[in-house]
């Protein structure tokens, strides 16, 4: 409130306040109405009603998920899903950008918006590079890249004259050093296991299911290696034969394929 008024307020209560003797020049009528009331002047600052005011602006509901993206998408530094989050992170990061840009300042949330979209491009990149590169080195040297489903699983079985056969590309693997991975088929013995069934997917290795002949493959330990039962999805390396299993393996129908395993270890990638 401006000087004026305040001097203006006390000018005018002390005149209200004064008291005038009867009959002296200064007298006037006193009207009982306006007994203990204050003058307020009419020269009030403009800006004194709008200093309360709250300045808030909405904030767009894609700003907490664009920021829960970005975190999540940290994930991709260690498994291939993960880089769905930095992808979504950052195209929904974009628009949720765009779309405060063009509000002329009537949402707020940008910051927020653009710390979100940065950790999902940064995860969505080094994600990539880090899976491309483990991808790429994982395979020992001297062993040969094998899809399990693609390569060996799906051909299943040929005809040949007049006998069910090995398929003739599954057949060039015989004996031939490769590396692939799939789910060891769970048995009673959990640790120092020498051999395992491994089998091409997770659905008949943890539900329970019979895994047709060809979708499982005999491993046996080299070299007096033990391995012990992994729940995940795991990686072997060793000499492939295209060979019917002799012998007790623990399901109604034994495998066709065997391999002298070199090495196991846990999957480094999912695909």
């Amino acid at each position: 409130m401006s000087q004026s008024v305040v001097s203006n307020t006390v000018e005018n209560a002390g005149n209200a306040g004064r008291v005038s003797a009867p009959g002296s020049a200064d007298a006037q009528p006193r009207d009982e109405s306006q007994a203990g009331q204050v003058l307020i002047s009419s020269n009030i600052d403009p800006n004194f009603e709008e200093a309360g005011d709250f300045n808030y602006r909405p904030v767009p509901i894609l700003v907490p998920v664009v920021f829960a993206l970005g975190v999540l998408s940290s994930i991709g530094l260690m498994i291939l899903f993960g880089l769905i989050f930095g992808l979504l992170g950052t195209v929904l990061g974009v628009v949720c950008i765009r779309k405060i840009r063009r509000s002329e300042g009537a949402l707020g949330g940008g910051l927020l918006a653009w710390i979100g979209c940065l950790l999902s491009f940064v995860f969505l990149s080094s994600g990539s590079v880090k899976q491309a590169y483990t991808f790429a080195t994982e395979v020992p040297e001297g062993y040969q890249r094998v899809n399990f489903y693609f390569d060996i699983s799906k051909k299943g079985f040929a005809v040949n004259k007049g006998h069910s056969d090995y398929h003739p590309d599954v057949k060039k693997l015989d004996k031939q050093k490769i590396f692939l991975k799939g789910f060891m088929y769970p048995v009673q013995q959990t640790e120092g296991l020498v051999s395992f069934v491994l089998v091409k997917d997770s659905g008949t290795c943890c539900f329970g299911g019979q895994p047709a002949a060809n979708d499982m493959m005999l491993v046996n330990m080299q070299g007096g290696k033990t391995v012990n039962y992994k729940t995940g999805m795991v990686a072997v390396a060793g000499t492939f034969h295209c060979l019917p299993v002799q012998g007790p393996t623990g399901l109604n129908e034994n495998p066709v394929y065997s391999l002298d395993a070199d090495m196991m270890e846990s999957a480094r990638t999912s695909f």
